[in-house]
């Protein structure tokens, strides 16, 4: 038995330039923010061509010919636009963002011959373990404002500068919560070992985790659920038919203006686990080892990306149906079974004997060795996915470009895995979401693929010639059975538009019948196998080693 305690210290990566900023959301101030410039149309709207054209907010003033490329964008002299931004050192920490320096990761260990022959051994133990979060996440600071701005100067040459139109897009932010927590994995397992008659070990274990302040990046500006749909939120130079399908640029709708996407890094992932292993084994001796091991998933649940609200500061927190997503898409086994076998086999050899018979008969037969190793799992989770080719995105289903739906399950979509290459599922059990969705119309595991199994063997020999030279031959095949299981489908639905649900990338027309163009892997229709297991390879390899 063993125990103890190790004391983790480290401190936030951060630039020693001090050319990182970082944003702190409570101190955006929805006074200071930067203007936009709005649609406008010169005439009665709605318009388009040269007529429609940035309008100034301050003063409805339309700005000239081909200035549509200006909505959207910031207007020169407004507001703040470090507003909520800090640079390193300055008004905040010059690692841009804080997380305890210590802390301390106990750990507990046991092992009990039960015995005392090493017949049955019990095993288990725990411990407490910190992570370092990537560097990449905090990379980005330093294109942060206001130590990088990107303007684009239009309708001018390098000799005219002064000229033509500049314009500024709101910038996108890469950020760090400023208070975080270091990402920390409870881990624990326990097990029992029994030795078996022929030199054979079977092992029993199960392992468990419980994963909190897993970091993860959430764009802490997206555009709420339903924005698209509210009545201030529409542009009047356009028309479109589509619920959601002409409103204003997506910066206009953003809760923290004056900014584009704001990824900030936010120590709230989490994940719980369980699992078994079983394992049996015979060690190499007269000439056969063998193992297989089978680990089973008993279940795993997690986070989900985060859902925001807005409040009119600025201020966002997570919708109450976040719980419903994490249900729904966070309590899954994504395969419950992953398999592995081995085994090693060699021919004995022929007794000495002195004819020439025996003699033939002991070239031919001795030294060869036989070995294979064998791969499988069941089938694994997968879902069924939408497009629009006749327009449409997430805005025109569920009020925000940020958030999209989930199809809908009208019946029996089957069970994922169908000996009929060109129908894996049921299509006609599914349908697109309807307008206004949250996406929470479907869960994440209601189709599994095909057991896939895999056997790749080896034949080897090794003859002696003379004391120091060999001569060896090897034969690997890959995928020996020469199995084909389909490994890949077309999971995506290609609908009209939101209001038009019908499928337009079915394998079979009207009638039945299978329309070639979509029964290949390529091209394929929704619900046709795509990808298949690697056919039988083999590889030879002869070796001289003196």
């Amino acid at each position: 038995m063993d125990f103890g305690v190790r004391f983790v210290r480290q401190q936030p990566q951060y630039d020693k330039f001090g050319q990182a900023s970082n944003f702190l959301p409570d101190q955006w101030k929805a006074g200071e923010a930067p203007l936009l410039y709005l649609p406008g149309c010169v005439g009665a709207a709605p318009c388009s061509g040269t007529n429609r054209r940035a309008r100034d907010p301050r003063n409805g003033q339309l700005l000239g010919p081909n200035s549509v490329v200006a909505i959207g964008t910031l207007v020169p002299g407004t507001g703040n636009a470090t507003n909520g931004l800090f640079l390193s050192g300055k008004g905040i920490a010059k690692t841009t963002y804080e997380w305890p320096l210590l802390r301390p990761a106990p750990r507990f260990g046991m092992a009990w011959d039960v015995t005392g022959k090493q017949k049955v051994v019990l095993r288990g133990g725990g411990g407490l373990f910190y992570d370092r979060p990537a560097g990449n996440s905090i990379f980005g600071q330093i294109q942060n404002p206001p130590t990088i701005r990107n303007l684009t100067l239009r309708y001018a040459g390098l000799q005219s500068l002064s000229g033509g139109l500049t314009t500024e897009a709101p910038p996108s932010l890469s950020v760090y919560q400023y208070k975080s927590g270091l990402p920390a994995t409870w881990q624990w397992n326990t097990g029992v070992q029994f030795m078996l008659p022929g030199s054979t070990v079977l092992d029993m274990a199960y392992t468990g985790e419980r994963a909190y302040n897993l970091v993860e990046n959430v764009d802490i500006n997206a555009v709420d659920f339903g924005a698209a749909f509210l009545p201030g939120n529409q542009d009047p130079t356009q028309t479109n038919p589509l619920p959601g399908g002409a409103v204003l640029p997506t910066d206009q709708m953003r809760a923290y203006r004056g900014f584009s996407g704001i990824s900030q890094a936010i120590p709230r992932g989490w994940l719980t686990a369980h699992t078994l292993e079983l394992s049996l084994t015979r060690r190499f001796t007269r000439g056969l080892s063998f193992g297989l091991n089978d680990t089973i998933l008993l279940s795993q649940k997690g986070s989900t990306p985060a859902r925001l609200q807005h409040n009119p500061d600025g201020s966002f927190f997570e919708r109450p149906d976040q719980k419903d997503q994490d249900r729904l898409l966070g309590d899954f086994v994504p395969n419950r079974h992953y398999f592995k076998g081995n085994f090693v086999w060699e021919i004995p050899g022929t007794k000495r004997n002195s004819s020439a018979a025996a003699q033939l008969l002991k070239l031919i037969t001795n030294d060869w060795r036989f070995s294979g190793v064998w791969t499988a799992t069941t089938g694994g989770a997968y879902t069924l996915g939408y497009s629009y080719q006749g327009g449409g995105g997430n805005q025109n289903v569920t009020g925000s470009p940020n958030y999209g739906g989930r199809v809908r399950i009208l019946g029996d979509p089957g069970s994922g895995c169908s000996a009929n290459i060109h129908q894996q599922f049921n299509v006609a059990s599914f349908t697109g979401p309807s307008v206004g969705s949250v996406g929470l119309e479907s869960g994440s595991d209601y189709l599994r693929g095909c057991f896939f199994q895999a056997l790749d063997f080896s034949i080897a020999r090794e003859v002696r010639v003379g004391e120091s030279r060999r001569l060896q031959f090897r034969l690997d095949i890959f995928n020996a059975p020469n199995e084909a299981r389909i490994t890949g489908r077309n999971t995506t639905m290609a609908l009209v538009s939101p209001l038009n649900q019908t499928v337009n990338n079915l394998p079979f027309d009207a009638n039945g019948a299978l329309i070639p163009s979509r029964s290949q892997p390529k091209n394929a229709g929704v619900g046709v196998a795509t990808g298949y297991q690697n056919p039988r390879t083999l590889q030879a390899q002869l070796r001289f080693v003196f």
